[in-house]
């Protein structure tokens, strides 16, 4: 019996022992589970909060970081300044459709765009007190799905009709991070300083169907707005054509280089380019020049303007913007007015801090995805200003000045983003520093250091039909690293024939070498007739199959440029077609007497023209004057100088970016039709690009053009100017800054003075039989007028798109509509604004209009405002123009 006590009492110990061993086993398991889910749950707490997460982090410094970020969160909150906030409002279904196709792209790595993308919503703004609600279309938007995880996506929107939001009509609305929070605003910011274009870039509350997404960076797209935003004038914003890139590495599953940059480009907002002339020629010029480039037949500095591509590649060069130096990535503005493209900064993203690891301190010159930076800095009148920049910004940024003003920037910008992203870093702005003081150190001497895969392309060549001095031309282009074997080409018409024999090999493309086109000449067929023309290849030493055999219909493409838009000339060139030319020095001189121009005198770059009292300068119908320096005529009352054609009509004068005062006094110019040089159109007669200019008594008659007097980004002075006789606008301002004394327009059919981004003094002035509007002020300018006399005018003066007008001691006599008008003509700008005191009014139909949202204030008492339909002012009305 003892022994079975014993045995009873040794089980139970056993069983009690493992009964404690397995709690304690359970408690264990549970306690690392526990462990691992709240170490877990604190990880990604600290990267949606921005930060991240090191390797082999515990759960209490997780904890500690998520804790000390909650209270930062907090103290911004209650710092932070009211940014805008944007409702979108969808239908279910819509949002299933950008759902399904968000998960494409998850499964496929990256996003591939395709037309009917966009899906209609209705958008509310709140912007502090202001509230307002718009129609827009939006698509998910981005190459890669870093735009897309997560509950923030990417998107394009565009709003409809006429309406805008913050001033901007097309944007794209996505998580901070893939622009590196702060740093992308930075560095744009930083651009448009030194004059490069950049969009505009803000942080906004984003709410979708009631759902807060937080906040989210809006970035503004690439429309006109951009342009008129950083005075530019209007015209086309091209870029090469990206989309088989992506659509290649779909179908590869893997990243490759598909043949970059290859020589198609296409413009943004393609569908109003093609229903506008001017829009439509600038766009034709743009590729024409963009294909001049890349095939060499042009150097890069007749193609891209020296100066602005120098100070956008200084600038990303200081911040190592090496991502936006990609061929995919740069955006180009044709500037009609210079005939150059400018390159536009965009999608910087630097928080991948790639640049860090390209063995070449410069990122232009070491180019991992192609080398076109690096080909712009091979022409020495791209070089030159570059270094020049470069030496300048960088020395100036070796400074800690400069980074000071950037962290106070980078600060007021973490109040916004704090909010909800506490643990993002500071930028490193001690290494820029460091940078900046080892690209100083650059010069002349010391700024110099494909695998094949299964074919499965979306095309092989591109295949262009364009026009040529005997007739017309196919161009083929192997877009592949591959040699292709071209085994039929067949034309809609049989009259067409062509001067090579069939099968024949395009040699491959391979590396980031843009291809080597071949031309084939095509007859029987005349030039005004564009041909229709098949191409069948197929990708040799690979089995014929979908994926290595294609047939291709060419496309008509714009020529390639063989010469820049405005010629450039030597001293040698100039006098020797021009042998009444005197050169002094830098000075070419012209008269005194009668000189007769047979042909365009164009000057050289920063050469000063001067012409003496007394002189007649009469110009053949299509000749001209073009200088790029200042052009001084000091005729005097007894001695004038008299401007004029030698029979009807003469194209007119133009000054360019002069880096001196222009003075003008006792000048007659008259008989004008306005400047042409092929496909270089400005609006003017007498035209001022970029310069400073004084006009004393001179006198401007008879214009056929759409100015008499344009001037652009100038600082003008006029002084008893006379302008009569003008079919459209006498005097044109865009983006100016200056004063008018005294003076008369008279006769005109359009504009007496009409000014856009512009600040004026205007004092003195008469103005009589006008048509339009004798005082015209629009896109945000502002203008001080008094002592003026309007008679016999259509509209008296008009304030319209946030343009602030102050008028005192005028009069206004027979008035057909309107003696003084406020409205709002473009969403994107806002209401105009007029202050007036001590004005007489007799005879117009109505004394004050005020659009409802504008204001106008007459000795201190505000005018009711009333509902103005300016589409209908513009189009039966008072404004409209005659065709």
């Amino acid at each position: 019996m003892k022994v079975a006590v014993q045995k009873r009492e040794v089980t139970r110990s056993r069983r009690l022992t493992f009964s404690i061993s397995l709690g304690f086993a359970v408690v264990s398991c549970a306690s690392v589970a526990v462990y691992r889910w709240a170490n877990n749950h604190y990880a990604e707490r600290i990267v949606e909060m921005g930060g991240d997460v090191s390797k082999g982090s515990g759960l209490t410094d997780n904890f500690r970081r998520v804790w000390g970020a909650w209270g930062k969160q907090r103290e911004a909150a209650t710092d932070a300044p009211t940014i805008p906030t944007l409702h979108f409002d969808l239908r279910r279904k819509n949002i299933g459709k950008l759902a399904v196709k968000r998960n494409e792209a998850l499964e496929k790595g990256y996003l591939v765009q395709e037309p009917g993308d966009f899906v209609p919503t209705d958008i509310r703004v709140t912007n502090g007190t202001r509230r307002k609600k718009v129609r827009a279309k939006i698509r998910l938007k981005g190459d890669f799905i870093d735009h897309l995880r997560g509950d923030k996506w990417s998107f394009r929107v565009r709003v409809s009709g006429d309406d805008q939001i913050l001033g901007m009509r097309v944007f794209s609305i996505q998580h901070p991070k893939v622009r590196g929070y702060a740093h992308e605003n930075l560095v744009l910011e930083h651009m448009r300083r030194e004059g490069v274009l950049a969009p505009r870039y803000e942080f906004v509350r984003v709410v979708i169907n009631g759902r807060d997404k937080g906040i989210m960076a809006l970035e503004e797209h690439f429309s006109k707005e951009l342009l008129e935003s950083q005075h530019r004038r209007e015209s086309v914003i091209v870029r090469f054509d990206e989309s088989l890139k992506w659509r290649t590495i779909v179908l590869m599953g893997q990243t490759v280089d598909f043949s970059a940059p290859y020589p198609l480009v296409t413009p943004f907002q393609s569908g109003k380019v093609s229903v506008t002339p001017n829009l439509a020629r600038d766009l034709q010029t743009a590729v024409g020049l963009l294909r001049g480039f890349l095939s060499r037949d042009l150097a890069p500095s007749a193609v891209f303007d020296p100066e602005v591509t120098a100070r956008f590649l200084a600038v990303a060069e200081i911040w190592g913007a090496e991502h936006t130096l990609s061929w995919n990535n740069i955006r180009f503005y044709f500037n009609p007015i210079t005939g150059l493209l400018e390159p536009i900064a965009f999608d910087c993203n630097l928080q991948d801090a790639a640049f860090m690891y390209i063995p070449s301190l410069l990122v232009s010159v070491y180019r991992a995805i192609d080398n076109m930076t690096a080909d712009w800095l091979e022409d020495p009148r791209i070089r030159g200003p570059f270094l020049r920049e470069l030496r300048r910004i960088s020395t100036e940024h070796a400074k800690t000045v400069p980074w000071e003003r950037y962290a106070a920037r980078e600060k007021e910008l973490h109040k916004i983003l704090h909010q909800e992203f506490p643990l993002i870093r500071d930028i490193g702005f001690a290494f820029y520093r460091i940078r900046a003081e080892r690209l100083a150190r650059i010069d002349e001497d010391n700024f110099r250091s494909m695998p094949l895969m299964p074919p499965n392309y979306p095309v092989l060549m591109h295949a262009f039909v364009q026009p040529t001095t005997d007739g017309q031309q196919l161009e083929l282009y192997n877009l592949v690293p591959y040699p292709l074997n071209v085994t039929e080409i067949t034309f809609e018409s049989s009259a067409v024939k062509m001067s090579v024999k069939l099968p024949f090999i395009l040699p491959p493309t391979r590396g980031m070498a843009a291809p080597t086109p071949i031309q084939i000449q095509l007859e029987g067929q005349d030039v005004a007739t564009p041909i229709k023309a098949y191409v069948t290849a197929n990708i040799v030493g690979y089995p014929i199959t979908k994926l290595t055999k294609k047939t291709l219909k060419a496309k008509h493409y714009s020529p390639k440029a063989t010469a820049p838009v405005l010629p450039e000339v030597t001293w040698s060139e100039l006098l020797a077609k021009h042998r009444y030319v005197v050169r002094d020095g830098n000075t070419a001189k012209l008269g005194p007497g009668e000189i007769r121009i047979k042909s365009p005198l164009i000057l050289p770059r920063g050469v000063r023209l001067t012409v003496a009292p007394g002189t007649q300068l009469r110009f053949r119908t299509g000749a001209f004057l073009l200088a790029r320096g200042p052009v001084h005529m000091m005729g005097t009352a007894t001695d004038p100088i008299d401007i004029g054609p030698t029979q009807v009509d003469f194209p007119g004068m133009a000054v360019l970016d002069a880096a001196e005062e222009s003075v003008w006094t006792h000048v007659r110019v008259h008989d004008t039709r306005g400047l042409s040089v092929e496909s270089w159109m400005p609006t003017g007669s007498v035209m001022f690009y970029q310069s400073k200019v004084k006009f004393v008594n001179c006198t401007f008659k008879n214009s056929k053009s759409e100015d008499m007097l344009n001037f652009v980004r100038c600082d003008v002075v006029l002084e008893g100017v006379i302008v009569e006789g003008c079919k459209s606008d006498a005097i044109d301002m865009d983006f100016c800054t200056g004063s008018v004394r005294g003076g008369l327009v008279r006769d005109t059919q359009g504009d007496g003075v009409d000014v856009s981004g512009t600040t004026l003094d205007l004092r003195g002035m008469r103005f009589d039989q006008i048509k339009d509007k004798a005082i015209s002020s629009g896109e945000g300018s502002t203008l001080t007028v008094d002592d003026v006399h309007i008679s016999n005018t259509g509209t008296g003066l008009a304030s319209k798109d946030r343009s602030k007008v102050t008028i005192s001691n005028s009069t206004f006599e027979d008035i057909k509509f309107f003696a003084v008008i406020a409205y709002m003509k473009k969403p994107e700008y806002g209401f105009g604004h007029v202050t007036a005191s001590r004005l007489r009014i007799e005879g117009a139909a109505v004394p004050f209009r005020a659009q409802k949202g504008s204001s106008i204030e007459v000795d201190g008492k505000m005018i009711p405002p009333v509902d103005v339909n300016v589409d209908a002012l513009y189009t039966v009305g008072p404004m409209r123009k005659e065709k």
